[in-house]
């Protein structure tokens, strides 16, 4: 997803710990591939579990106009960018 991190795709197979598994020829500087799909060592069954069942997405530097494309429900929603209160 755009505005990904390696570390935001850490946090989707259970902690940040889970970063050491990348392969070593990656930086965690670097910006992820969209599209790109990463394997990382699941580092907490229930936090991974959470982010699959949900389809949950973490994107530390996604943007108004990202997150305007994706779909939207009640948990995704942001007071004030897609979520207007009158």
């Amino acid at each position: 997803m755009e505005g990904q991190s390696f570390l935001d795709i850490a946090i989707k197979f259970g902690s940040l710990e889970a970063i050491v598994t990348l392969d070593h020829s990656i930086s965690i500087t670097d910006e992820p591939i969209i599209g790109q799909r990463y394997s990382l060592e699941v580092t907490d069954r229930q936090v991974a579990n959470y982010y699959s069942v949900y389809n949950l997405e973490p994107a530390s530097f996604a943007t108004a106009e990202i997150l305007e494309q994706e779909p939207l429900g009640i948990g995704s929603m942001i007071i004030e960018t897609n979520f207007i209160v009158a």
